[in-house]
């Protein structure tokens, strides 16, 4: 289910709660008493119902508030997070497991802000759309305490950001998953400044509010490869990301610098005819497009071979001695249909040399990272770097 392109239904949400209303209870007594005139010690879901359809638009904002904060983390998917984040904080007992998304996701904002957050980040974490990747230069282990390596971190992009957007309010959470540790970070953005309404319902006049946005990128530290996978919206922040991440939970603040950081991404291997590599489900490689440039050509001319009507590219290479066509040139991007387990549908990905991966929202940026380390997309000796 797409939180996004629902309106939320109080009604609807409140369903899951029948039979569980001591949820309702915990939430409305974590509210002021003064915000809310509903009695403390008689909620049920229909009684709630009712009050939200009677009460002032003022106290509906209050109570409500955090229902729809809850209910972005409703969808299969999300539910799914808030039970990995219980599993890793070890408070996934049998009476968690057995809860409908909405009162897990009410309980847990609740009663355990913290792991709330934590399954927010990693839900936007798989709603990304490109990774910058970089491959270390050197041997690398992590830090032996990631609780200080993390304040660490914190310091130096709050120092970044108060740079670049005049705030250094940031907010990191961090997760480790099936082999892959994750930190995901807040900050502000330049303030923005916009009209609204201000006064009462009957005599409202316009006023100017000023409003900071927020930004989330994050990283992805493969501990097998040594790997790093940034998404931020801006450059020159991914170096500083890059570089601040290597100084405080790496033990060498110079593993991701020089040339060959960048150069990880093996592109020829996706087009080798005489390999037939495979993805996680066993099913042969999908190429839809290869881009590529010739030498002695400038490097704005980008030659392009495309398999129309599902055609797989390399089928089309196997033809007619096709191949020729890319001998002696330098790929430059391919275009894969990869196969993930969030859809039954094959996904398109873009790999650009020599460093960049672009994908659609939907995607799960962990599993594509899966993916292409299987198909030995990853420059050799990436996977020999990390130190005992």
């Amino acid at each position: 289910m797409n939180r996004s392109s629902q309106q939320f239904d109080p009604e609807s949400f409140l369903q899951p709660f029948e039979g569980r209303e001591y949820l309702l209870q915990e939430y409305i007594d974590s509210i002021p008493p003064t915000a809310v005139s509903i009695g403390q010690h008689t909620v049920t879901a229909a009684s709630l119902m009712n009050h939200l359809e009677l009460c002032p638009q003022e106290e509906y904002r209050v109570i409500t508030s955090g229902f729809v904060e809850a209910w972005e983390l409703c969808s299969d998917e999300a539910h799914e997070n808030l039970l990995a984040i219980c599993r890793l904080e070890g408070i996934c007992t049998p009476q968690i497991r057995s809860l409908p998304a909405e009162c897990l996701a009410l309980h847990l904002l609740t009663t355990n802000r913290g792991v709330f957050e934590a399954a927010i980040s990693m839900d936007e974490v798989k709603k990304s759309d490109s990774l910058t990747l970089f491959k270390p230069t050197i041997p690398v282990h992590l830090a032996p305490d990631l609780n200080i390596a993390t304040n660490n971190f914190r310091t130096h992009m709050a120092a970044s950001c108060g740079e670049k957007y005049g705030s250094r309010r940031v907010l990191l959470k961090r997760f480790d998953k099936d082999g892959i540790l994750t930190v995901g970070f807040y900050f502000e953005k330049s303030p923005k400044t916009i009209r609204v309404l201000a006064g009462d319902d009957a005599t409202p006049n316009l006023a100017r509010a000023e409003l900071r946005p927020i930004q989330m990128d994050f990283l992805l530290f493969d501990r097998a490869t040594g790997v790093l996978s940034i998404r931020s919206s801006w450059s020159r922040l991914t170096d500083q990301i890059r570089q601040s991440f290597a100084a405080a939970f790496l033990t060498a603040p110079e593993a991701y610098e020089g040339p060959d950081a960048v150069n990880i991404l093996q592109l020829d291997h996706l087009v080798d005819l005489n390999d037939e590599p495979t993805d996680l489900d066993g099913e042969h490689i999908f190429v839809s497009e290869v881009g590529y440039s010739l030498p002695n050509v400038p490097l704005d001319a980008d030659y392009t071979i495309k398999g129309k009507r599902g055609t797989n590219v390399r089928d089309i290479l196997r033809r007619d001695g096709a191949a020729h066509r890319i001998q002696g040139g330098v790929l430059r991007r391919v275009v894969t249909k990869m196969a993930l387990a969030s859809s039954s549908r094959r996904m398109r990905v873009v790999l650009i040399a020599p460093n960049k991966v672009e994908f659609k929202r939907t995607a799960e940026a962990n599993r594509i990272l899966a993916q292409l380390a299987n198909w030995e997309v990853f420059h050799a000796p990436v996977s020999s770097q990390i130190a005992a």
